[in-house]
């Protein structure tokens, strides 16, 4: 039934449908949320920050970490906070879930960090059992004292990324720390928290399934994790001009039985190594994570309920989706008129992120299909279950081995046509224009680069 694999960039269901802050108030407010959700709520702290910048990240992010800069960055997030939970009355809102990602988070001070916890508590009632995550980098996170400084502030997961232990390769992706230091971080990481989770990156162009086996070796080898959340290679989240630069040395974009295998493989090389699959993308052995609440309520997949602060984020709030996705500057002034810097929104129904989400999960109770009211959604799960990607245990729609190689597909195909096409359109000018952060830069997408892209875009079913 499938052909091509699309892009796995399905992190924000629903894309976007209004553009522009003055558009989205008046969106919102026309809109009003959906009352009686009913699923747990995550908060986000977008930190878009690094002190190098890796050549495949398309995530918001500045290299410019001077003291006074992210100062003036916990500042607008404390100011985001005060103005968003008053805005829209979510004061003492229960969160199951808080997580610092980026960028990088772990560029921020411990007292820089504890000031926005401050006002997240003060703001929103975190329970005492809410899953508390921290996302860093090697070099940062090992910085004397800063992993104990970050467990006293009451994070119990750290996550940071390995992507790859190719040594040349890592120099041509600009990965900074030593694999040594991935090892050692790893195990005093372990000792502090109750869970050390590692990004690692597989369909690189160009590195075939060989490659990928012995690259998973090296990291079950020496970096020796417990946690793993494994991403496909996305082209559509890297730079122009680096996309230009791995063509140009001949690295090529992997066919998609390539990729299939190789994501194949990974899932029995970690179950060989004890690991047990939580989700699409994570892994972890028995005992350190059988749930993952930020990322059930990220994608959908639990009904659930994201709150965003910081340039870049997005939330995903009772039926309403919005972002801070505007120039600094602009962000900044609406913040000193109390004004909510959004610059993106969407609506979407209740259920609905959960009904085109549950692939990432691997399942979904079959007593939660008939909420969602697409007419066409059970039409589509019939004919995944009769193409053998997915079956009815009586209780559960689940993946199959064969489904779950193909999860991005699954989700593109049961979610609403005229969201898959909105969907397709958005990858497209997310790389001819959003990932482009001057006319410089746009002027280096090559007619190649956009002839070989748009032939990426033929048809995904058979």
């Amino acid at each position: 039934m499938f052909k091509f694999l699309p892009s796995d960039t399905v992190y924000a269901y629903p894309n976007a449908s209004v553009l522009g802050n003055r558009a989205c108030l008046d969106a919102l407010e026309a809109s009003g949320p959906q009352t009686e959700w009913g699923g747990p709520t995550a908060l986000y702290i977008h930190v878009p920050f690094c002190a190098s910048l890796c050549q495949f990240c398309g995530f918001a992010k500045s290299i410019d970490v001077r003291r006074q800069v992210l100062n003036r960055f916990t500042d607008e997030v404390c100011a985001e906070i005060d103005l968003m939970t008053s805005h829209f009355g979510l004061s003492k809102r229960a969160i199951s879930a808080v997580y610092f990602g980026g960028g990088t988070a772990s560029v921020l001070s411990p007292g820089q960090i504890e000031r926005i916890l401050t006002a997240l508590r003060g703001a929103f009632h975190i329970l005492d059992d809410a899953e508390m995550t921290f996302e860093g980098e090697c070099r940062t996170l090992s910085r004397k004292g800063y992993l104990s400084d970050i467990r006293s502030l009451g994070f119990r997961r750290i996550s940071f990324g390995a992507q790859t232990m190719d040594a040349p390769f890592r120099d041509i992706l600009n990965l900074k720390p030593a694999i040594a230091d991935l090892a050692r971080l790893r195990e005093e990481g372990e000792a502090l928290f109750d869970e050390v989770c590692i990004d690692f990156i597989y369909g690189w162009p160009g590195l075939g399934l060989d490659h990928f086996r012995n690259d998973l070796d090296a990291l079950l080898d020496i970096v020796n994790p417990s946690s793993v959340e494994l991403f496909r290679f996305e082209k559509l989240e890297s730079s122009p001009m680096f996309l230009q630069a791995m063509y140009a040395h001949g690295l090529k974009d992997l066919p998609t039985d390539v990729l299939v295998d190789q994501h194949r493989h990974a899932r029995e090389r970690f179950a060989d190594a004890g690991f047990e699959q939580v989700s699409y993308s994570k892994f972890a052995k028995p005992g350190i994570s059988s749930t993952y609440t930020y990322g059930g309520c990220f994608y959908g997949y639990d009904n659930g309920n994201v709150i965003g602060f910081g340039r870049g984020a997005q939330t995903f709030l009772d039926g309403r989706m919005w972002s801070f996705g505007l120039p600094e500057q602009e962000h900044a002034d609406l913040l000193h008129r109390n004004v909510p810097p959004i610059g993106i929104f969407a609506t979407y129904r209740l259920h609905e992120r959960e009904a085109v989400s549950w692939p990432r999960r691997g399942f979904i109770a079959a007593d939660r299909v008939p909420a969602y009211r697409d007419p066409e959604y059970i039409a589509r799960l019939r004919v995944l279950e009769r193409e053998g990607y997915i079956f009815h245990d009586g209780q559960r729609y689940r993946l199959t081995e064969v489904g779950r190689d193909w999860v991005p597909n699954l989700i593109h195909y049961i979610m609403p046509y005229a969201q898959r096409r909105h969907f397709r359109r958005d990858e497209w000018q997310s790389l001819l224009e959003g990932r482009c952060h001057d006319d410089a830069q746009q002027e280096q997408i090559s007619v190649q680069l956009r002839d070989r892209l748009q032939q990426d875009y033929s048809a995904i079913y058979v």
